[in-house]
């Protein structure tokens, strides 16, 4: 198999969103702490490096303190639908859930998810497909798009986890984002597999629920594509940063650690995103937000105003950091006159 034929194709990092993999007839080897993003044939397992660290692990938390943030969405007519803020890394905690969140998936007839990744992960002919949204077509590589201090640094800090090859050069830099971030996040001890969205997928289908995406992959590979050079850079350049690792897996623990208590609030938004919030850079955090979340929330505003007007039954799922703030998804639905309660039994 010839490495330009896989596909490592990342959603976001802590908003989140999963890897895609696939490769023509033979199955690509994976990183255990985030499988789906691709280590290149010959090369060691980055969780052999990561699983060395002394960072304790977090420990499944007793199901009875478990309160994570649950909406019931209500219009003028009496409909109604319920939300769920979710995170895309968890622990077996997310088997414990307390009865509101089972309630409400109970009662909902479908699922609604950002996108679902599932089919990628069975179909790998499906996700070869998107490797044009992954890779440059016009000639360019990522040397041609971040500077020459943050490739060089990239590059050598790939080659210590044995994951860099030179094909890597022709994809976009979401890729590199992630397989840069997959060299630090297996400290955290948390695993994908056991993200809210993904266990509640896998209870979907088991249950022949049928799942709604409120968005797509490509059009969220669309949205990582359209960043700024610069903003690129920035965000390759701060994985590097030496206290980039100590930092984020601290901030992810609280953001998990509070996802589970319910009292994630709009804090998190800049601090689990980014390190070091100059001045100078508030345009990019600014570029940043508005395009991976700002511009988001308004479609998956809209789009769980449809649900609740058509009278649809949909327990509607989201990364929980698009709920927070004056323009997350609840505040906007206030505005629009909808009537929004926190669920707490």
């Amino acid at each position: 198999m010839k490495l330009k034929k896989s596909v490592s194709a990342l959603l976001a990092f802590f908003m989140l969103i999963p890897a895609l993999t696939g490769c023509s007839n033979e199955k690509i080897q994976t990183d255990p702490y985030n499988p789906l993003i691709p280590v290149p044939p010959g090369t060691s397992q980055v969780s052999q490096t990561v699983s060395q660290s002394s960072t304790p692990t977090p420990q499944p938390s007793d199901s009875s303190v478990l309160a994570p943030a649950v909406w019931k969405v209500e219009n003028s007519a009496g409909n109604y639908i319920y939300m769920m803020g979710t995170i895309h890394m968890g622990d077996d905690s997310v088997y414990n859930l307390p009865d509101y969140v089972n309630n409400a998936y109970d009662y909902s007839e479908s699922l609604a998810v950002e996108a679902d990744i599932t089919s990628y992960l069975e179909d790998t002919s499906k996700a070869a497909a998107l490797v044009s949204t992954m890779t440059y077509t016009d000639g360019t590589t990522i040397k041609d798009h971040i500077s020459e201090e943050t490739y060089n640094k990239a590059v050598e800090r790939l080659e210590s986890f044995g994951l860099y090859n030179a094909a890597y050069d022709k994809m976009m830099p979401f890729v590199w984002t992630s397989l840069l971030g997959n060299t630090i996040i297996g400290n955290t001890g948390l695993d994908i597999y056991k993200g809210v969205d993904v266990v509640f997928l896998k209870k979907a289908q088991q249950d022949q629920k049928p799942v709604n995406e409120i968005e797509s992959v490509e059009m969220q590979f669309e949205i990582f594509n359209s960043y700024s050079d610069e903003l690129n850079d920035l965000l390759i350049a701060q994985i590097l940063d030496p206290n980039y690792g100590t930092y984020m897996v601290n901030v992810t623990k609280e953001l998990y650690n509070r996802w589970k208590n319910g009292t994630i609030d709009s804090d998190l938004l800049i601090s689990s995103n980014f390190v070091n919030n100059t001045t100078e850079n508030y345009p990019l955090y600014q570029e940043y937000l508005e395009k991976l979340v700002y511009d988001r929330n308004k479609s998956m505003t809209k789009a769980v105003e449809q649900f609740v007007d058509s009278g649809s039954k949909v327990f509607f799922m989201v990364g929980v950091l698009h709920f927070v703030g004056d323009q997350g998804v609840v505040k906007l639905l206030q505005n629009d006159g909808y009537t929004v309660t926190r669920v707490t039994a």
